[in-house]
């Protein structure tokens, strides 16, 4: 192998290189891409959080309320005919919030599995993906460094035959 063909084979080598750290930067650059979706997702389930809080809150002050305002009903209504009705409206009333908050619980449930699920398949696939792409130029970078160093043996098996003759 002449000079000019081992420095060709080097360039070759080093201009392969090149085209590995650029891989490597653009995996780089994916990956804080998928940190950024991720961090987005944090923010999103940190927001599905607080307005649970707040349900949670509200939920507690309906329930305080209602439950002062059953038992002012029952302390009236022994005494005051019309209160009756009104606890029968108010009985009726509560039933309906119950029902409705089983119904807002119900579909929070779903929508928060349905988060999660969509979540964990998008992890799992920027995951993977990256993971393949790691892998692949890792597979192509050993596939030319072993190249490289069997060129380098050879040049360097050449000049040790060439001197010892």
């Amino acid at each position: 192998m002449t000079q000019e063909q081992i420095e060709r084979t080097i360039g070759f080598l080093l201009d392969h290189q090149a085209q590995f750290a650029t891989d490597i930067q653009m995996l780089k650059e994916a990956q804080a891409a998928n940190e950024e979706r991720f961090q987005q997702l944090v923010e999103m389930h940190a927001a599905t959080e607080k307005r649970m809080q707040k349900l949670i809150e509200t939920q507690a002050k309906h329930e305080d309320r209602l439950a002062h305002v059953e038992k002012r009903s029952d302390e009236m209504s022994e005494a005051i005919v019309s209160l009756v009705a009104m606890s029968s409206r108010l009985s009726n009333s509560q039933e309906r919030l119950e029902q409705k908050l089983a119904e807002t619980d119900a579909q929070w449930k779903v929508e928060q599995a349905e988060f999660h699920r969509q979540w964990k398949a998008e992890m799992a696939e920027a995951l993977a993906g990256a993971n393949k792409q790691w892998s692949a130029k890792m597979d192509e970078t050993n596939a030319h460094l072993k190249a490289f160093t069997q060129v380098v043996e050879r040049y360097l098996n050449s000049r040790n035959a060439k001197g010892e003759n």
